[in-house]
């Protein structure tokens, strides 16, 4: 099972994920959701597991408008992008997980 941490807005949240599922991150009607920013579009993002021992974690912005960010870089729209343990996700301007 991977955990992702809530940081901002989401401070003390936990979302957990088990192998080969996705998770729908947006701020209406998502498993993963983030409210109050209208930075994040509704569906913004999905995260995807791959693999059985969660070693391939995958992210994909959904054409979101303001975007995502791993570790301060923006990662292109509508294609995945590899996470890694550590790794720090920001969707629109709001500092999430």
């Amino acid at each position: 099972m991977l955990v992702l941490v809530g940081s901002g807005r989401a401070l003390g949240v936990l979302w957990r994920l088990s192998t080969d599922t996705s998770l729908v991150v947006g701020r209406k009607d998502s498993p993963l959701l983030i409210e109050g920013d209208k930075s994040v579009s509704r569906v913004h993002a999905t995260i995807i597991t791959l693999a059985e021992d969660l070693s391939g974690v995958d992210i994909q912005d959904e054409g979101s408008k303001f975007g995502i960010y791993i570790n301060g870089k923006q990662c292109p729209s509508r294609s995945l992008s590899r996470l890694l343990v550590g790794d720090k996700i920001m969707f629109g301007a709001q500092d999430s997980v």
